[in-house]
């Protein structure tokens, strides 16, 4: 099997916990993998992420001397690099030019067949001319920001790839429309299974509701509290907002606002392991995503899968990847930015019965493990890769 590169920005960071499940499926099955980062991150990383980071290289540890020989390398394929790099209108050339051939040194170093790049961004830019210098196959993922926010010489970078890997089919329509002529897969953002276990016990023992996320205006928050404070006091539930970011201090104020205090509480980020280990105080995942006003979204969010891959009922909107995730039969969809439906729809979670419940939470299972399991995801990808 071909031995991947992967590409990243920066490795690891914590909120991508995306990226490190579809290394490990990739190595279940088969595949040798090098991770090359841009950087090395150095922010908050999930603590079980130590090992991929002692596998990891990085550009900024190579010095000009150690590209000498890739200079020498160069051939009539990298003239397909050189025009795209012609082609940037957002990126330098020559930092450009600079990044690849490090990279394709790099690349080299480690005998990659394949380089594959997570977010269409400059490491994407860099992977395709270094891909052409080497003469291999390259591939990218689009996620949110990078694609509907920044699209950074979108369609160079799709003409030029290999292959280009969409984690919904809203964002697949967005690629074909861009490149008509490109090659577009769907490949979800796969869950691992046998870590997020489905709980046959499933017993809350109170009237609480939760959030996992980044706090930022794409997530909904701000509908969310709005939501919660429409609900009467007697029914009203318990809301805990994992996660940090910008729009912490803001939410804050509007808890603040609304005498919420005693309802809500932000209690900052957490491990990937953190869901797993607090599930059970759990009635129902709430994740109101909407498009945000500078335009980013969320694509296909992983935290819907992993709480339904555990058995807990989720609660989400009609958006983006949502629409393939949950089915009418196994959660709650409701229309971004509508609070009263939103407000209806946790009022109506909060009085179904045990045994519709149970229901939901065997339906909400299985559909993960039979259409997002990350051995699913990972299988489709290794067939494009070796087909490429």
């Amino acid at each position: 099997m071909k031995k991947i590169g992967y590409i990243v920005s920066e490795f690891p960071v914590l909120t991508e916990t995306f990226i490190t499940t579809e290394i490990r499926a990739m190595e279940k099955i088969g595949h040798n993998v090098q991770i090359i980062g841009f950087k090395k991150h150095k922010g908050k990383m999930q603590p079980s992420d130590d090992d991929l980071l002692e596998q990891s290289v990085f550009l900024d540890e190579i010095r000009l001397t150690d590209m000498i020989p890739i200079v020498f390398r160069l051939r009539f394929s990298s003239i397909a690099g050189l025009i795209f790099i012609c082609k940037q209108k957002n990126l330098s050339k020559l930092s450009l030019l600079y990044s690849s051939l490090k990279l394709a040194f790099l690349a080299s170093k480690y005998q990659c067949d394949h380089l594959h790049s997570h977010f269409a961004l400059s490491n994407t830019a860099a992977a395709i001319v270094a891909g052409k210098i080497l003469n291999i196959p390259v591939s990218f993922v689009g996620h949110g920001f990078d694609i509907y926010v920044n699209p950074s010489d979108l369609r160079e970078k799709l003409r030029f790839s290999s292959f280009a890997i969409a984690v919904c089919r809203d964002m697949a329509d967005h690629f074909r429309n861009t490149s008509p002529s490109s090659r577009v897969n769907v490949v979800h953002c796969g869950v691992d299974t046998s870590r997020f276990k489905y709980m046959k016990e499933y017993r809350y023992k109170n009237n609480k509701i939760l959030f996992i996320g980044r706090l930022c205006e794409k997530k909904g928050l701000h509908e969310l509290i709005m939501a919660i404070q429409k609900i009467p006091t007697p029914q009203r539930p318990y809301l805990d907002i994992v996660g940090d970011g910008g729009m912490r201090d803001q939410l804050h104020l509007l808890i603040d606002k609304f005498n919420l205090n005693s309802y809500i509480k932000l209690l900052g980020s957490k491990s990937s392991n953190w869901l797993i280990d607090n599930a059970n105080s759990y009635r129902a995942l709430v994740v109101p995503f909407k498009k945000a006003q500078n335009g980013d979204r969320d694509t296909g969010p992983v935290v819907v899968k992993e709480a339904m891959a555990m058995g807990i009922p989720v609660i989400t909107t009609n958006f983006m990847g949502c629409k393939e995730i949950i089915t009418e039969d196994c959660g709650i969809r409701v229309s971004p930015n509508n609070i009263h439906e939103l407000s209806r729809a946790i009022k109506t979670m909060m009085n179904l019965s045990e045994e519709k419940i149970s229901l939901i939470r065997l339906k909400a299972r299985k559909r993960i493990v039979e259409n997002f399991s990350d051995s699913k995801q990972a299988e489709m990808l290794s067939n494009l890769i070796e087909l490429s």
